[in-house]
């Protein structure tokens, strides 16, 4: 009887998450898939970005967090890889060289992610720039 109670909760709380679907709320606040990618349009309504760093630092300054421990010795950067387009990049530092005007939307992909998407050397995620010479 335990088990039955059990199992009917679990589902019921299961069903419950999918059908959310993650969707905006009433009050339009940002689905978690949005809020990894910063566009084109939201980086023209923000004043004074010079740069995809200026960008990420102030709409999505998550993006620059540590991904926490990496190995079970601790060492080792464990900040997001950068990729532009289609190329290693490398650390978030050179989002400071990317001119603004050249971004069309920065993507920030969980380690999880990146390491399904883009293969294991993304244990730490990715911060992916796409340009507008794609």
């Amino acid at each position: 009887m335990y088990r039955q109670a059990l199992l009917a909760t679990l589902i019921a709380m299961s069903t419950a998450a999918c059908a959310s679907g993650g969707n905006a709320s009433a009050t339009g606040a940002l689905t978690s898939r949005q809020s990894d990618i910063i566009t084109r349009s939201e980086i023209a309504e923000t004043q004074g970005l010079l740069t995809a760093w200026d960008a990420v630092q102030r709409l999505r300054p998550r993006f620059l967090r540590n991904a926490g421990r990496t190995s079970v010795r601790g060492s080792g950067d464990n900040r997001a890889i950068v990729r532009v387009d289609d190329n290693v990049a490398g650390l978030p530092e050179v989002l400071r060289s990317i001119d603004i005007s050249e971004v069309m939307e920065i993507r920030y992909y969980s380690a999880v992610d990146a390491t399904a998407r883009f293969g294991g050397m993304y244990g730490r995620g990715i911060i992916h720039v796409i340009t507008r010479q794609r």
